[in-house]
């Protein structure tokens, strides 16, 4: 009979399973902060006002009519 070469160490699969478990919940907490961070920049855009969403939409400048 042949002998199993020992130079490749042994793992199980419960073994991988806390490391597959950390990546995707790494994975997830980027993603969570991403959409949070995305949804307080718009919120925080809205209660800016119209100026602030017109300097962010790149027009730089809003005429408005009224005293000078």
């Amino acid at each position: 009979m042949r002998t199993i070469a020992r130079a490749v160490p042994y793992s199980s699969t419960a073994t991988l399973a806390p490391a597959r478990l950390a990546v995707w919940n790494r994975r997830l907490l980027t993603g969570a902060f991403v959409l949070i961070m995305w949804a307080a920049s718009i919120l925080a855009l809205q209660l800016a006002g119209p100026e602030a969403r017109a300097l962010v939409a790149g027009e730089g400048m809003l005429i408005t009519t009224g005293t000078p």
